[in-house]
């Protein structure tokens, strides 16, 4: 029984970082549920995301990212509003973009 491998990966917090064709993709496919990887030369971007909720205040956490026998796995959960919390009654599409060193592997999303 293995113990896998956690992967050290790097939150894309800005979409203008992003690979254009990356950029276009996550428009196309936001509204509704994203489980997408990207790769460029030197790396692998993995998109999560809920499609649209119906208020603001959604979020995405990582719980795990790592390599099982033949895949990586991203494991990944939808936070809804906190209790309390200011929100607006605008539907918003969280997603998440990570981005890990280059992999042959595939990835499996946990979601």
């Amino acid at each position: 029984h293995d113990i896998p491998e956690h992967i050290e990966f790097t939150f894309c917090k800005s979409i203008r970082s992003f690979p254009v064709e990356l950029k276009k993709l996550i428009e196309a496919k936001k509204a509704n549920t994203l489980r997408m990887t990207y790769a460029t030369k030197d790396a692998t971007y993995i998109v999560a995301g809920y499609g649209t909720q119906p208020t603001s205040g959604y979020s995405i956490r990582v719980n795990d990212l790592y390599l099982g026998t033949n895949a990586v796995y991203a494991d990944v959960d939808l936070l809804g509003p906190e209790a309390g919390e200011d929100i607006t009654e605008l539907p918003t599409t969280p997603y998440i973009v990570l981005k890990i060193e280059k992999r042959e592997e595939s990835v499996v999303f946990c979601m």
